[in-house]
């Protein structure tokens, strides 16, 4: 749609190729179009974003939301994810029940059709699903919450801390490396001549 400001003079025939529309001297003609569309269509988006988060009780964790948090408190990331917790607590009665038909269903296969022989022992065997949601953890914050609860004293024991590095496959063999280093470093010592 064209707005025109004055006197319109002329119009271009029908069919006619090149038009030109002929207005007076201080005459003007332009689209009409809406100026503002861009940050009204940016606001209805965001608002329909915050609307699926919010009704479906998910934290939105993307990319983006997250860059200017900074680093969070474990209260904040529990805060964050509350929300969701509580979504999942309310599911767990209709998921439950229904993981619970699936592992029945898995007891009586293997009882009556793999080996019958364990149908008394699976009569006895009790499973229960358990659902735990998904939580980020800032690990150094819990370590320095319990090295404070317990006066500085160790939280943990090394052959722990060795089984729980990701940079380590096998833990005893790590362990067991560890304390020959040692050992060396201290025979080394007691080598060196004291002055």
């Amino acid at each position: 749609m064209i707005a025109v400001t004055g006197k319109v003079l002329g119009l271009a025939e029908k069919g006619e190729q090149g038009k030109v529309l002929q207005i007076e001297k201080e005459g003007n003609a332009e689209y009409l179009s809406w100026d503002h569309a861009p940050e009204s269509v940016k606001l209805e988006i965001e608002t329909l974003l915050e609307l699926i988060y919010t009704c479906t009780q998910t934290p939105n964790i993307s990319f983006s939301q997250m860059k200017g948090l900074g680093n969070l408190s474990g209260v904040a990331l529990k805060l964050m994810f509350m929300d969701a917790h509580m979504k999942v607590e309310n599911k767990i009665e209709l998921f439950g029940e229904m993981f619970q038909r699936r592992l029945n269903l898995i007891k009586a296969i293997c009882s009556k059709a793999v080996d019958t022989s364990l149908e008394a022992e699976a009569k006895l065997l009790n499973i229960e699903p358990v659902f735990k949601p998904y939580m980020p953890r800032n690990d150094k914050e819990e370590m320095d919450t319990l090295t404070t609860a317990t006066g500085g004293k160790a939280v943990l024991s090394r052959k722990t801390a060795i089984t729980n590095n990701l940079f380590v496959s096998d833990p005893d063999m790590e362990l067991e490396e560890i304390l020959k280093e040692e050992a060396k470093e201290s025979q080394l010592d007691a080598l060196e001549p004291t002055e």
